[in-house]
């Protein structure tokens, strides 16, 4: 659900997650992307800066979540090397 966000309203996944300075960022860059986007002529311009910021939301949830993988597997390993010491 959170990728969800993180690709179609890339400002509140910052906003979510706390980073409030990015947020305020990404949504200024999301609202000049859809007042473009609306406007054709800048439709090329305002594509590309949505893509920009749900590309950056998306880099963010995935970053996060290889460290919290690390995380837990690091604590699995360091269990595991605990009990494998104490059996010996």
């Amino acid at each position: 659900m959170i990728y969800l966000i993180a690709i179609f309203i890339p400002p509140l996944y910052f906003f979510i997650k706390g980073r409030w300075v990015a947020g305020i960022i990404h949504s200024m860059i999301y609202l000049l992307a859809l007042i473009l986007f609306f406007s054709i002529i800048g439709a090329v311009v305002g594509f590309p800066l949505y893509i920009i910021s749900a590309v950056c939301a998306v880099w963010d949830l995935r970053k996060h979540m290889m460290e919290e993988h690390a995380t837990l597997m690091a604590k699995k390993m360091a269990e595991a090397m605990r009990a494998s010491s104490s059996e010996s």
